[in-house]
Formats: structure tokens, C-alpha cells, sequence
């Protein structure tokens, strides 16, 4: 099981919820002030929504040209890379 993919699948899940969350709390408030408190949230969530996921799916992607490159080059690529990347 890949826990970084489901990692980011979570994150991404838990911003999109946010995002329901304060739609439907604030969909029908007129006054500015309210919304634009509602949307400073939304978008700082966002921020840190997007650099989580995205740090988990670079590592993925990594991981996975290193184990290529241990699968292509065999006893020379694990005398360069560490043995705990294997």
C-alpha cells in the first residue's frame, strides 16, 4: 500500500471539504467583511494544501526513478545510493 499517495489524497479531500464547509456557512452572507475573512481561510489552507500534496507525490516520483535506476544498473547503482533507499 502507498501511504504518500493516500497522504495526498487525504489532504487534497480534507481542502475540498473546507472549501464545502465554508460555501455553505457563508454562501448566503451578504456583508463583505464576512466573506473576505471566509476566503483569506480558504486560501491559506489552499497554500499549505498544495505544498503538502505536492512534496508527497515529488517523493513518490523519486522513489520511483531510484528504483529504476536500481532495477537498470544493479550492483553499481547500490554501491552509489545508500542501501536504505532500497
Amino acid at each position: 500500500m502507498n501511504y504518500r499517495l493516500i497522504s495526498a489524497a487525504v489532504i487534497l479531500a480534507l481542502y475540498a471539504g473546507l472549501g464545502a464547509v465554508l460555501l455553505f456557512r457563508y454562501g448566503s452572507v451578504t456583508d463583505a467583511a464576512v466573506w473576505t475573512h471566509a476566503l483569506t481561510i480558504y486560501t491559506s489552507f489552499g497554500s499549505m494544501a498544495t505544498a503538502a500534496a505536492s512534496v508527497l507525490l515529488g517523493i513518490e516520483v523519486q522513489q520511483r526513478n531510484v528504483d529504476k535506476l536500481l532495477t537498470a544498473y544493479g550492483d553499481l547503482a547500490r554501491q552509489i545510493v545508500p542501501a536504505t533507499t532500497s
